[in-house]
């Protein structure tokens, strides 16, 4: 059970200074901060922007086989570290095309705000993507992956292509979601369900980021908490998304084990269970996993600095 520590501080000051869910959405002032959102076309020479226009972004993806939107975390922006980072690996997979969402005039504000504007800035996106599904874009084909804040605004639009579409889409890749505010209701964060295969990667789990199991599968790496060469939570919280550049590059880098706490994975008290590679699925998703996904929490060692992956002797206790 979610602690109601976690959420309840949160909530209460957000109702104190007008900032909860429902008190921005009586008000209806979202309409003109949401226009600012904007969706890159990540290319080998830049990003290309484009407003949220289903029609023309639909001509932009044309064939092809799967369209990945990469979702920045607080503070951040399409230009950032993440997508820096994450895009130009998946630019080097065939028939993939690369998309950016840009919130940072959303989500560069103060926290508690943007902790409410990231419900809206996914209301936006998945109504954005429900539209691109009814003008014929395959839903399996789109994969989200987002950081931190990223991470609820990929959640949310999820469920908002499911509520406008009656249909998934493909997967959500959920890179250290945010923790801080996000301990309550499943309604303006990611969860489970929310798309055909959710994965979520903790590496600042309790502080920056989440800590609770709450994807199709949950990986840990080095327990989930602080990362092996980080001495900030800033640190610890970003090594998710380098983490996940690296498996994309190099798939058998991170196998996870399954197991039901970091405790036992390091007494060996897990050596006989299921094994599963981070980022693995991600390559055939959109024709047929190369894998069962047996849900659970899977739990590896890592690296200090890169590459970080270390292949099967990362699921040695």
């Amino acid at each position: 059970m979610l602690r109601d520590s976690v959420a309840n501080p949160c909530e209460s000051m957000k109702n104190i200074l007008g900032l909860s869910y429902e008190q921005i959405q009586a008000r209806q002032n979202t309409t003109g901060i949401l226009e600012a959102l904007n969706l890159d076309e990540v290319t080998a020479n830049g990003n290309v922007k484009y407003n949220l226009t289903p029609h023309r972004i639909n001509r932009v993806v044309k064939g092809a086989e799967t369209i990945v939107i990469l979702i920045h975390g607080f503070l951040e922006s399409s230009d950032g570290s993440m997508v820096s980072a994450v895009g130009p690996t998946l630019l080097k997979k065939p028939r993939y095309k690369i998309l950016a969402l840009d919130g940072s005039k959303v989500i560069g504000i103060e926290y508690l705000r943007s902790s409410t504007y990231a419900r809206f800035s996914g209301e936006k996106l998945g109504s954005f993507l429900a539209d691109m599904i009814n003008d014929g874009q395959d839903p399996a084909s789109i994969v989200l992956v987002g950081h931190s804040l990223g991470s609820h605004i990929a959640g949310v639009a999820g469920k908002q292509v499911k509520r406008l579409t009656g249909r998934q889409i493909g997967r959500i890749t959920a890179l250290d979601p945010a923790g801080p505010c996000f301990g309550g209701s499943v309604d303006g964060r990611i969860d489970r369900g929310d798309a055909d295969y959710v994965e979520v990667i903790h590496t600042n789990g309790g502080a920056l980021g989440f800590k609770e199991p709450i994807g199709d599968r949950d990986f840990y790496p080095n327990g989930g908490r602080g990362q092996p060469g980080c001495a900030l939570a800033t640190c610890d919280h970003s090594r998710a998304w380098l983490y996940y550049a690296e498996a994309i590059a190099e798939p058998h880098n991170f196998p996870g084990r399954r197991c039901d706490s970091w405790e036992k994975f390091k007494e060996g008290g897990c050596s006989r269970n299921a094994v599963a590679y981070m980022g693995m699925s991600f390559v055939s998703l959109t024709t047929t996993t190369n894998q069962t996904i047996i849900p659970g929490t899977y739990f590896f060692r890592t690296a200090r600095d890169t590459p970080f992956g270390l292949g099967l002797q990362g699921i040695k206790p």
